[in-house]
């Protein structure tokens, strides 16, 4: 999570996409998401 988070921050994008390892889409990283979950 918090490689995304630099991510992020670093490209100034407020969602990066989730990949498996088969290549396809399955889900969205956002930085309100992020922000929940350092919450928690």
């Amino acid at each position: 999570m918090f490689d995304a988070a630099a991510l992020m921050t670093l490209y100034l994008v407020e969602a990066l996409p989730v990949i498996s390892a088969e290549g396809r889409s399955v889900g969205i990283i956002t930085s309100a998401g992020i922000v929940h979950w350092v919450a928690q």
